[in-house]
């Protein structure tokens, strides 16, 4: 198959076909059993871990099933937090409670995402606190902003996170791992159409925020771990939505309709921009990984 058609087919189709189909099959069933808001919460995290899984599942010749190295623990790492977030926000748990269920759900990622190299950077028993926390802290920041930014800018914002993780991995460091890593912004843009056909998802977002965190923060680190140098300025990208805060906590707050929503975006999007150009000035001199790769690329699209 064509290079640049088997890259859409791997990175689009497949996971956003599965996101689709358990988003509405989820709501269908959930309105036949008139289920309340403890069923409905766990629409939104699980239909966008079931379109990421998906992708690991039928398309093995880019990720193994069997995880044979650290990032191929992805996928299942995506459906353990589209659970433990909904989870974490049942009504009968303590606030403390549930931040310990999100705490463990970091680590658990933390640690097997973290690999096991001599030359690893900082090395591994510094690295697993360290992603521990941020994966914590971005989970607890995605949350909060959930309280305070409408469902479809928010989820938006994070599909334009994950698309930035991705083109950046595909531009500094590997195609096959940005294609791998657009399941993630695959599947975030189906949700993102589907909030359109219902406004309210219920507590879907901040229930999928340990989801994001764990898909986007670990593609972060995964992109900036394993080239070298190091790419950890990747790793800002993931809280690129959160600059939607100035929004809320400023004069910014007074703009309202289409000027609203354009500066939201375009702050977002500057966030994400002004990280890859650091990262270009500062890695694409010394040269880029993916040279080949596109190469590759650009000489199959030529075919077209």
């Amino acid at each position: 198959m064509n290079f640049a058609l088997k890259l859409v087919l791997e990175s689009i189709l497949v996971p956003a076909g599965a996101t689709t189909g358990v988003y509405f099959a989820w709501q269908y069933l959930a309105r036949l059993a008139r289920s309340d808001d403890s069923v409905s919460r766990y629409r939104l995290p699980l239909a966008v871990a079931f379109g990421i899984i998906a992708g690991h599942l039928l398309l093995p010749a880019q990720v193994a099933i069997l995880p044979a190295r650290h990032w191929h623990w992805l996928g299942y790492l995506a459906l353990l937090a589209g659970t433990i977030g909904p989870l974490a926000l049942a009504s009968s748990l303590h606030r403390v409670e549930q931040g310990i269920l999100l705490a463990l759900g970091s680590l658990f990622a933390a640690w097997v995402l973290v690999p096991h190299w001599a030359s690893l950077t900082p090395p591994r028993n510094a690295s697993v606190p360290l992603m521990t926390c941020y994966l914590l802290v971005l989970t607890l920041g995605i949350q909060v902003l959930s309280k305070r930014t409408s469902p479809r800018m928010q989820v938006g914002c994070l599909l334009l996170a994950h698309l930035g993780v991705a083109a950046a991995i595909g531009v500094l460091f590997s195609i096959t791992y940005a294609s791998v890593a657009m399941f993630g912004a695959a599947a975030w843009a189906v949700i993102w159409g589907a909030l359109f056909l219902r406004a309210a998802p219920g507590n879907g977002v901040p229930a999928a925020a340990l989801l994001y965190s764990v898909t986007a923060g670990g593609w972060a680190y995964v992109g900036g771990a394993e080239p070298q140098p190091n790419l950890y300025a990747l790793l800002a990208i993931p809280f690129a939505p959160c600059a939607l805060f100035a929004f809320t906590y400023s004069p910014l707050r007074r703009l309202t309709g289409l000027v609203a929503i354009l500066c939201q975006v375009g702050l977002v999007v500057m966030a994400i921009g002004l990280v890859a150009l650091w990262l270009w000035l500062t890695q694409a001199p010394s040269g880029i990984q993916a040279n080949s790769e596109w190469a590759m690329c650009g000489l199959n699209i030529r075919r077209l």
